[in-house]
């Protein structure tokens, strides 16, 4: 009887201890749901419902995944799907009504907006439930601590879960391509410093390098307002700052900076205002649109009219089911007349935003955290974004590489499903990005003169570019948290000091104001908007971020 009691204290003492480390026995919840340990399935032995909150449309039901992880999770999804051109202001409705859903994604909101959110009390702390029940999302935080840091509440807690840029073609936007057909017609070659693309424009202006008899029609170089010519190449070629249309600030030495008010930005709106009076540069460039570019280049069926065009990917200048990118080269980083040689990168690190978040007011914080935990892990994200192992992708075989050129892990199975499984990113950001690039197997249909498929090159180029990337400490973050107070007037600053300095570049690169009779005009209107407060404030918040 003594050693049966022994015994039976002995198991209790052990489960009590399992128990405790939440390895093998379910636990309740806020709301007294039993919730499975982390890595068991599925979630809950009791089904349990959960409203998420997002853009997506039709297409979540049109997919495998729904309905499957319903069945591995036990948790019923009621997606709340509304319209990107009216989310955020539903949003915000939701919000200031305190009706939320249980799961939402802050699609559009700006770093002091979502920081505002959460000291406000309206999101779970997740960091909360991490030893209980991440398997991923802590490993994540700890491996990108940056990352997180726009999910961050003044407590020092997090508050939901980053968005990253995915691929290497999403970090590097400002990319110059350049027609292959028109190079070989002059006789150059890819130009690779700034004097050598002002010879190849001026070569394709006057020599007839598209081949139709007329020697003056060609564009040479053409942009659109999506990727503006007083942003990229061209000003990365000049300084060693952020070139993006919406960023104006950089950082020497921990102090802030604006750098759109430096001699070596003045030296490359020199160098745009001289393409501009030789006639290099499109004139309708700072105005149209991606698909009237596209439009321009392919109104002849056999030869296209740009030389030279600046954007994200090759369909800035065609559209998306055209062959005509193989007719064009990516143009590596160009190096200025100094010597410098940086790209305009966007680190992810440094570009992250809170992206998915667990209401305050939920029933199941634990329950849906699981359900979006599991898809930050590889397997997770694999099936997400491209299916079931065995069904939608396999182990890759020998010979089978990435779209960077190295051995792949996996390889996707093509077979025709007529619903297609994946959900994409539809539903939450997860770690995915450049893994994927690393994981899969390039899906290459198409390939160029090079043996390369599209995507490779884009991949190949931000590899290549990757070696005249910026230092993260010369990189001012684009969605640092924002405290109430200092928002509404920072904000403020912001718009006016960035519509000036675009309409000023505009106006020195076209010429309708004087990049030398006019420079200290514009350094005193910089001040007028309030420039020394708004650095002011821009190094508070950085000294507090780092």
């Amino acid at each position: 009887m003594r050693k049966t009691l022994l015994l039976l204290s002995l198991l209790l003492l052990c489960l009590a201890w399992l128990s405790a480390n939440g390895d093998t026995e379910s636990s309740a919840g806020k709301n007294g749901a039993l919730v499975n340990p982390k890595g068991t399935f599925p979630i809950v032995d009791e089904p349990v419902s959960l409203s998420l909150f997002t853009n997506v449309g039709d297409e979540i039901y049109a997919n495998g995944m729904t309905e499957w992880y319903q069945e591995k999770t036990n948790v019923n999804i009621e997606w709340i799907r509304v319209p990107r051109s009216s989310y955020v202001e539903k949003l915000k409705i939701k919000m200031n009504t305190q009706d939320l859903p249980d799961i939402i994604r802050m699609e559009g909101f700006s770093g002091g907006e979502s920081y505002k959110f959460i000291e406000d009390g309206f999101f779970y702390p997740i960091s909360d439930l991490y030893g209980q029940y991440s398997e991923y999302t802590e490993e994540w935080q700890k491996e990108e601590p940056l990352m997180f840091k726009p999910t961050l509440g003044s407590d020092g807690k997090t508050y939901g879960w980053p968005y990253r840029l995915t691929s290497g073609g999403d970090q590097f936007r400002d990319n110059l391509f350049i027609e292959r057909n028109w190079l070989d017609a002059v006789g150059m070659k890819v130009p690779t410093t700034t004097e050598e693309l002002y010879d190849v424009l001026k070569a394709f202006k006057t020599q007839d390098a598209n081949g139709n008899g007329d020697p003056s029609d060609e564009i040479p170089f053409s942009t659109c307002n999506l990727r503006p010519v007083y942003s990229g190449p061209f000003i990365s070629a000049f300084m060693t700052s952020p070139s993006d249309k919406s960023l104006f600030l950089g950082v020497q030495n921990g102090k802030v900076y604006i750098s759109r008010a430096t001699e070596e930005y003045r030296d490359a709106l020199r160098y745009l205002n001289k393409l501009w009076k030789e006639g290099l540069i499109y004139p309708e460039s700072f105005t149209q649109d991606r698909g009237t570019q596209w439009k321009l280049n392919e109104q002849f069926p056999d030869y296209n009219m740009i030389g030279v065009f600046q954007g994200m990917h090759f369909n800035y200048a065609m559209n998306w089911e055209s062959d005509r990118w193989m007719d064009y080269a990516e143009v590596p980083i160009l190096k200025g007349p100094q010597g410098v040689q940086v790209a305009a990168w966007r680190s992810p690190e440094l570009t992250s935003r809170l992206n998915t978040v667990i209401s305050a007011e939920t029933a199941y914080p634990e329950v849906a955290f699981r359900w979006i935990d599991w898809l930050q892990g590889e397997e997770g994200s694999l099936t997400m974004e491209v299916g079931l192992k065995g069904v939608h992708y396999r182990d890759a075989q020998p010979g089978e590489t990435n779209n960077r050129g190295s051995k792949a892990v996996y390889t996707e199975i093509t077979n025709n499903e007529v619903t297609p499984f994946a959900w994409g990113e539809l539903v939450v950001e997860h770690w995915g990005g450049n893994r994927f690039d690393e994981l899969m197997a390039a899906a290459v249909d198409k390939r160029n003169q090079d043996g390369l498929g599209k995507s490779q090159i884009l991949e190949k180029h931000a590899i290549d570019s990757m070696k005249y990337a910026p230092a993260l400490d010369t990189l001012w973050p684009e969605n640092l948290p924002i405290s109430p107070d200092m928002a509404a007037e920072y904000g403020v600053l912001n718009t006016n000091l960035t519509d000036l300095i675009n309409e000023h570049a505009t106006e020195f690169v076209v010429g309708t104001k004087d990049i030398e009779k006019d420079w200290d005009t514009y350094l005193k209107e910089l001040d007028n908007a309030g420039a020394d407060r708004f650095l002011d404030m821009s190094q508070e918040l950085y000294d507090t971020y780092y």
